[in-house]
């Protein structure tokens, strides 16, 4: 705890000594590279005296130790030059002879010499004046074997302040601080000179806004002036400026010249009006003048701007003042400018200069070798005329004079005159004539509606309508009724409607009425005029049939069918023209006075009408006491027996053929089975009949039972329920069945009674 209570007693006077001057100091000797002699081990580097702290405790490691021998000495590199006068050295706490006395130099130059000391392990110095440097270094003058330094602080005023305690300021002028001492700036800001304080402005044309410290000077130009304070302006002729000494100008300007200041033109022809600055010489040319001064044409050119070119057939050039050629190239000829070429029929490319005429070759004839012999053309007459061509034909183009017959054409007659053509012949210019045979058109061409082939000969199939194919005698379109995609000599299948069909599969259009299916061949379903094309559902009932939409399979009410349609209507006799049963015809119903199927029967008269109505009524009276007695006999009989044939678990076969309950082998329970039907419509109905059976039968159980008690040694006189739970009974001829059936029958006659 003492210890670190050193530490921190010494880096506050630290604090403090930098503190010099209102706080206007600062150590520049903190964190910069350092160097010494030589180093006792890695704990004591050099860096150990630039770390800005001052403990001395040599186990804190906080101090540089050299080894032991002569010459020791420790240095810092402030890294540039600083004004340095205050100078702070720190010894170790046990060894403060270590260090003094020494010599502090600055650059080499010596700064102070520190005497010994004993007491204190700091002390501060001053260099005898400031000194300006880079480099410190102390150098230890004492006897001791080794170095001991704990912290170099070097103190300088911070930039804008000097004097001894760092509290004025610099001028504002001053670039770089001043002198500590005197306040003299150590340079100058831009724009400004003085020897001392650098508070005069330097002249306006100074270049960079710089001058000489000393006197004002300008060190440099604003380009276009010169002079040491550059007020005088540069010949205008001047290019880049001029130097500032003497106004000579740097270059010259486009289109002057001379050694000094410009003040000659170059010549006019000189390229980029440019010329040499010494003798005006052009360094090139405009256009095709040629020569020192650029006042000469090119061979080849002519005219005053050397601007107008030489004849390209001229050999030699051509005289400037008129263009004339010289002499004329091979090939050519005229008396100035040889402007005409020698014929392309001039043997070996020659004629005469002044008139072209020249000896021929090849196909060429005439003077200048210009035309062509008969039956040849082209610019070389190596092409012969068409064979077509009638009389040769024309040189530039090789058209036909005339053509010979059977060809025509405008230009070579390469066009034969069609083979329809009357004669072989036809007009030149359009092959237009007059037609044989079955051609047909301004040209015969084509052939006469019906009719194909080569030469029109071949008539079109029958079937074809609007003609056919020239070339292949295809249908233009088909007739009605047949079908095929070349010839049409299929017919339509005989069910598609208006007989129209498809052209290339024939498949139907639409159907006759009462067909279906993509060719017509299936019928649609009994009664049906008209149904769906492709899934055969009716869509229309056939006319007069009666039979009932959707479907048609059944009659409209008030009619009744027995094998086919159409619908015969009920019976006249039924009563009210009451409907009849749909299959049968039977009534549902009869006047009064008639009976039978069709009620057209006349009920027999009964001669004690008069006691008909007591006669029921007694009849129902007893029948009603009678059914009580036997209902109360039934349940103590059944429930005495266990009652198993009392339940109704077994469904009696009453549609069966042969049941003795209907009529003509059939149940006659009033419902009929549907006579044409889907699988789930026949489902729909025996669900429902099966109930109704169940109600009518049980209806029929309880009339019998009730009409006829009976005792349990009765074996003859079974009830009814014991014979529907035996169809087999009920099948058989037996007493039993006819008795059951007699008894049905009153029942049902008592009903109606």
């Amino acid at each position: 705890m003492v210890r670190s209570a050193i530490c921190v007693f010494f880096f506050c006077l630290c604090c403090l000594t930098a503190s010099v001057g209102g706080q206007q100091s600062v150590n520049v000797a903190i964190g910069k590279n350092s160097s010494q002699s030589s180093t006792y081990n890695e704990r004591w580097p050099s860096s150990n005296a630039a770390n800005g702290n001052t403990s001395g405790a040599f186990n804190e490691n906080n101090c540089i130790h050299t080894l032991e021998g002569p010459n020791l000495w420790w240095e810092v590199d402030l890294g540039r030059t600083y004004p340095i006068h205050d100078i702070t050295v720190w010894a170790r706490t046990d060894f403060i002879g270590r260090v003094f006395p020494s010599t502090i130099t600055v650059d080499n130059q010596t700064c102070v010499r520190v005497p010994s000391e004993r007491n204190s392990r700091n002390k501060s110095v001053t260099c005898s004046s400031v000194m300006y440097g880079r480099v410190v270094r102390l150098t230890y003058t004492g006897t001791e074997d080794s170095l001991n330094l704990c912290e170099f602080q070097i103190f300088v005023c911070k930039d804008g302040f000097y004097g001894d305690d760092c509290s004025s300021n610099c001028d504002q002028n001053c670039e770089g601080g001043c002198d500590r001492t005197s306040g003299h700036c150590t340079n100058c800001i831009g724009g400004f000179w003085g020897s001392s304080f650098c508070r005069q402005n330097c002249p306006a044309n100074c270049a960079g806004d710089t001058c000489q410290r000393s006197n004002g000077d300008c060190a440099s130009c604003k380009q276009g002036f010169h002079g040491d304070d550059c007020s005088q302006a540069c010949n205008s002729n001047c290019e880049g400026g001029c130097i500032k000494a003497n106004g000579r100008c740097t270059d010259c300007i486009g289109g002057f010249w001379g050694s000094s200041f410009c003040g000659q033109n170059c010549p006019a022809n000189c390229a980029g009006d440019t010329c040499q600055r010494s003798n005006g010489d052009c360094a090139s040319c405009k256009g095709n003048f040629v020569g020192d001064k650029c006042t000469a044409c090119k061979q080849g050119f002519h005219g005053d701007d050397c601007s107008q070119a030489c004849n390209s057939n001229c050999e030699g050039g051509c005289i400037k003042a008129d263009g004339r050629c010289t002499d004329c190239k091979a090939g050519f000829w005229g008396t100035a400018t040889c402007d005409n070429s020698c014929s392309a029929g001039c043997a070996d490319a020659t004629c005469d200069r002044n008139n072209g005429h020249c000896s021929c070759k090849g196909n060429f004839v005439g003077d200048k070798c210009t035309a062509c012999k008969q039956g040849f053309h082209g610019d070389d007459c190596s092409q012969a005329c068409n064979s077509n061509c009638e009389g040769g034909c024309i040189k530039a183009n090789g058209r036909c004079t005339d053509c010979k017959a059977g060809f025509w054409g405008t230009a070579t007659c390469d066009n034969s005159c069609s083979a329809g053509c009357a004669d072989a012949t036809c007009d030149r210019n359009n092959g237009h004539c007059s037609c044989k045979g079955n051609f047909v058109g301004d040209k015969c061409t084509a052939c006469k509606q019906g009719f194909h082939g080569v030469d029109c000969s071949q008539a079109c199939n029958r079937n074809c309508e609007g003609g056919c194919n020239q070339a292949n005698g295809r249908c233009t379109d088909c007739k009605a009724g047949s079908w095929g995609s070349e010839t049409c000599d299929n017919r339509c299948p005989t069910g598609c409607a208006d007989d129209i069909c498809d052209r290339g599969n024939g498949h139907c259009s639409a159907c006759d009425d009462e067909l279906y299916g993509t060719m017509c061949t299936m019928s649609c379903s009994p009664g049906c005029a008209r149904c769906d094309q492709q899934s055969g559902n009716c869509t229309t009932c056939t006319s007069n049939s009666n039979l009932a939409f959707p479907g048609c399979t059944e009659c409209e009410d008030g009619y009744y069918k027995q094998t086919a349609p159409p619908c015969i209507q009920c019976p006249g006799t039924c009563d009210n023209n009451s409907s009849c049963d749909k299959t049968t015809g039977h009534c549902q119903q009869c006047p009064p006075g008639k009976k039978g199927d069709t009620c057209n029967e006349e009920k027999t008269a009964n001669q004690n009408d008069n006691l008909v109505v007591p006669m029921v009524s007694s009849v129902i009276g007893a029948g009603v006491i009678i059914a009580i007695a036997v209902v109360g006999s039934v349940c103590w009989y059944r429930r005495s027996r266990g009652g198993p044939a009392a339940k109704h678990g077994t469904r009696s076969p009453v549609n069966e053929p042969g049941n003795a309950l209907g009529d003509n082998g059939t149940a006659s329970l009033g419902r009929q089975p549907p006579s044409s039907s889907s699988p789930q419509e026949d489902a729909a109905y025996y669900e429902i009949s099966d109930t109704a059976k169940t109600h009518e039968m049980q209806e029929v159980e309880n009339n019998y039972d009730a009409l006829h008690p009976y005792s349990n040694d009765d074996a003859d006189r079974q009830p009814y329920s014991q014979i529907k739970s035996h169809p087999s009974d009920v099948t058989k001829p037996s007493a039993n069945a006819a008795y059951v059936n007699t008894a049905f029958h009153n029942i049902r006659g008592t009903n109606n009674m």
